[in-house]
């Protein structure tokens, strides 16, 4: 299902003529090499061009639409028309530590010239445009001695961080020659030695590919490739299909192209790709549409996507199945939408997920995920908290490396997207966290929200307590309801904010001697803590004495059975919800006043 949506991304990206047809792809190239018609050098030009980098410029290689390169491991394959020097000159640009390894690197490099002549001669044999005449030439006639002499030393500079050449003559690229790209097509889509099976992917028979093309750009995989499909060893190989490689999975080189093309472009394109843990994610929609896309994207990093409206209220109206307009772009919720999460695994590319849906049923389990972690929060906290910032609540941000655990942030992605139920990690570290931590960061509005959605969506049932449920659907401070571990920890607000009160500038609250255990076993410490509070009162002012007995004396009469032996970790977290809303509150008070 994977290999087929994306070998159809393909047709549709070729259509649009954002994707070269097979055999071709899209090549960097750093150097040209001018001939004239007799295959002689002329010049060796450096085309790289000058792209904007801040607010300087820099140079970078040209993207240019080649042939296709070989999947190289340690053998020596040469490309056409388009590859480094050691293939093009015969040079070898390595630095060798001892003479001896001089000699065996040059040798390698005329090894490898001697292949691309080879294929270069074969190809072009009986082709009279000018330019495949002026490259057969050049490879009949070229000697790899001769580089260093004719090469420009700034070139041979440049060539030896691994650059591609291309020819040109009479002003025209060589892999541009009509009858040079007529050749090459009839050789790439000839006659192949492979074995002819049915395709998995077309279900038609065909030369299926040995070896699967190479991915770049995903995160933390190798920066040469990575496979996603790939039988390198016997342990890989079906019964029966030694030494067979694609056998076991027979995808014709067609489809393999494809699909290895369309996953590039995906990988490779900013706005269908996010990183997150270890994970690239790359998403795409029926017909290579671009509108769903750029929303999507938007949507992951939780901007405001309109002046006037949230994206909240946009994602309300896909998931009623209304099209919108955004940015002059027209989003219907009936269009299909693609996600697929990839990991690095060796020289391999592991599948986390792959997603596919309506647009409107990915809209309704995201405004489902931004409903279920609403909080009331500062006023400069925005109103939509991104993935990355919930995941950044549940680690030490003063640790070395202070990054989420990579199976908890792909577990929380899909269970954002498909509605399932949010990982138990996910609640685990965002405790372990809180008992950790002092000071306001104990309980953040990232961490609140955290706590409220998780035991929203994985504890209510149609059979839980109604006063559960109520304080789990309040966004802000509900005064009305009793629940006794929500009550406990609005009383355990009030009391930290009259000590803080009665002693100005203190540097350690009860929050962070006694917020844990009040948490876990009220009955132990809460007497304790009424006590203190006690000898608090005396020392403020007789109207704050009076406005702090007022609250103290409503929250102890809403506590009817007294305070619990013990609070479970779902009432836990209720506890700490009840002490956030308690104190945001306050802070909301003192900026409502400030306002005014």
């Amino acid at each position: 299902m994977i290999l087929q949506s994306l070998v159809t991304l393909y047709d549709d990206l070729v259509r649009k003529n954002l994707l070269a047809l097979p055999g071709w792809e899209a090549g960097k190239v750093t150097c040209c090499i001018e001939l004239d018609g007799n295959g002689q050098i002329l010049d060796v030009i450096d085309i790289q061009e000058e792209i904007p980098f801040g607010k300087k410029t820099k140079l970078t290689a040209q993207v240019m639409n080649v042939p296709a390169h070989v999947k190289r491991t340690v053998g020596i394959a040469a490309n056409f028309l388009c590859d480094n020097a050691s293939y093009i000159f015969g040079l070898s640009t390595k630095k060798a530590e001892t003479p001896q390894k001089a000699k065996e690197q040059q040798q390698r490099a005329k090894d490898c010239f001697s292949a691309c002549r080879q294929l270069h001669l074969n190809l072009l044999e009986g082709l009279h445009s000018p330019a495949a005449v002026a490259v057969r030439h050049y490879f009949r006639y070229w000697q790899p001695e001769q580089s260093k002499d004719r090469i420009p030393p700034a070139i041979l500079e440049l060539l030896a961080s691994g650059g591609n050449l291309v020819f040109r003559c009479n002003g025209v690229y060589a892999h541009e020659d009509p009858e040079i790209r007529e050749a090459w097509n009839t050789y790439y889509n000839g006659e192949s030695d492979a074995p002819v099976l049915p395709c998995l992917v077309t279900g038609k028979r065909a030369p299926i590919a040995i070896l699967h093309p190479a991915i770049k750009g995903v995160k933390d995989a190798s920066s040469v490739g990575a496979s996603l499909v790939s039988f390198n060893s016997p342990a890989f190989e079906s019964y029966g299909q030694d030494g067979g490689q694609g056998r076991n999975a027979p995808v014709s080189s067609k489809a393999a192209f494809a699909y290895g093309a369309a996953l590039q472009w995906l990988v490779s394109n900013p706005a269908h790709r996010v990183f997150l843990g270890d994970m690239t994610v790359v998403f795409w929609a029926e017909n290579a549409d671009e509108d769903p896309v750029d929303f999507f994207s938007c949507c992951l990093d939780s901007k405001d996507v309109l002046e006037e409206d949230t994206l909240r209220e946009i994602l309300r109206k896909l998931a009623d199945g209304q099209v919108i307009n955004w940015r002059n772009l027209s989003i219907s919720p009936s269009n299909h939408f693609y996600i697929l999460a990839l990991s690095p695994n060796a020289g391999r590319i592991s599948v986390r997920f792959f997603l596919q849906d309506h647009f409107g049923a990915f809209a309704s389990n995201l405004l489902r995920h931004y409903s279920e972690t609403e909080m009331v929060h500062a006023a400069w906290d925005k109103d939509i908290l991104p993935l990355w910032a919930l995941l950044k609540e549940t680690v030490n941000q003063k640790a070395t490396n202070p990054k989420a655990s990579p199976q908890m942030a792909g577990d929380m992605l899909h269970a954002i997207l498909t509605g399932q139920r949010y990982p138990a990690t996910l609640m685990n570290q965002t405790q372990i966290r809180i008992r950790a931590e002092t000071g306001d960061k104990k309980i953040s509005y990232g961490r609140a929200a955290i706590i409220k959605a998780y035991l929203t969506r994985n504890t209510l049932s149609p059979s839980s307590n109604p006063a559960y449920r109520e304080v789990l659907t309040s966004v802000k401070l509900n005064e009305k309801t009793d629940y006794s571990p929500y009550v406990l920890g609005r009383l355990f607000a009030v009391l930290e904010n009259l000590q803080e009160t009665a002693n100005p500038g203190i540097n350690a609250t009860i929050r962070d001697r006694y917020f844990n255990s009040a948490c876990a076993t009220p009955s132990v410490v809460f007497p304790r803590l009424i006590t203190l509070a006690q000898a608090h009162l005396k020392k403020v002012d007789t109207p704050i004495e009076i406005n702090f007995s007022k609250q103290l004396q409503t929250l102890m009469g809403m506590l009817h059975e007294g305070f619990p032996n013990r609070l479970n970790l779902q009432d836990q977290g209720i506890f700490q919800l009840g002490y956030y809303h308690e104190r945001q509150n306050r802070f909301t008070k003192k900026e409502e006043k400030q306002n005014v």
